[in-house]
């Protein structure tokens, strides 16, 4: 799993599973998107609620984006518990 926040022209900040990237598009599966909840916190929320679920994938054009870049560790860990089918640790258990 290859997790990237993309910035998008529009403003959103989407977390996904970078699939595939060529010169004009970004493939992604799984975005979120960054929303402000209560309490002054972040939550997150499907990015395209309204696509069809059987789609695993959505293909992203490149004009449409400023810029990838890695995501934070915290962010990538609830990223990854939210969508790995295998659950890790995130410590070592044995010390």
């Amino acid at each position: 799993m290859t997790v990237r926040l993309i910035r998008m022209s529009g403003g959103e900040e989407v977390v996904a599973d970078v699939i595939e990237e060529t010169d004009d598009t970004i493939t992604v599966s799984d975005p979120i998107v960054a929303v402000p909840t209560q309490n002054n916190q972040i939550g997150f929320a499907p990015w395209a609620p309204f696509v069809d679920k059987s789609q695993k994938e959505i293909v992203v054009s490149k004009r449409f984006v400023v810029f990838t870049g890695k995501v934070a560790d915290e962010i990538a860990q609830n990223y990854n518990q939210m969508f790995s089918k295998i659950i890790t640790p995130t410590s070592p258990i044995i010390k």
